[in-house]
């Protein structure tokens, strides 16, 4: 199952986990649901490089809806990844090695408290690509 905004839920609805009553179903499905392995991969905008050079060039109010709407995701999966250690079952959070949001309070605790190590991985050691919105992988010549 994928709790993703380009999946629907059972009424047809997309699934946004900015919307609490979207959070708090999902909270209760996913025990439900026991997955052996769950991969969370919060936004990562606000917490990247890049958005971080931005920010002095940024209207304040727009910076913080967009720290306080990733903040929100990254508390949320780590709430996730509680309930999914707590089961006994096991969980990925995915996030680029120098996004700030491996700094968070919340995130360094979790880390902390089950002993848990970051370990990097790169996309392109797997063959892994990414592409734009023409179907054109990254660095594809034409």
């Amino acid at each position: 199952m994928a709790y993703d905004i380009k999946t629907k839920d059972e009424l047809g609805t997309p699934w946004d986990v900015d919307q609490p009553e979207q959070r708090n179903k999902c909270i209760k499905e996913i025990p439900n649901q026991k997955p052996a392995f769950l991969i969370g991969s919060p936004m990562c905008t606000a917490f990247s490089i890049l958005q971080g050079l931005n920010r002095s060039k940024m209207d304040p109010i727009k910076w913080e809806a967009l720290w306080n709407k990733g903040v929100r995701h990254m508390l949320f999966a780590i709430k996730l990844y509680r309930i999914q250690h707590d089961a006994g079952l096991f969980f990925l959070h995915e996030h680029p090695a120098s996004a700030s949001s491996w700094r968070l309070p919340e995130m360094q605790s979790i880390m902390d408290d089950l002993g848990i190590k970051n370990v990097n991985a790169h996309m392109c050691r797997f063959k892994m690509m990414s592409e734009d919105d023409r179907g054109k992988a990254w660095g594809e010549v034409s």
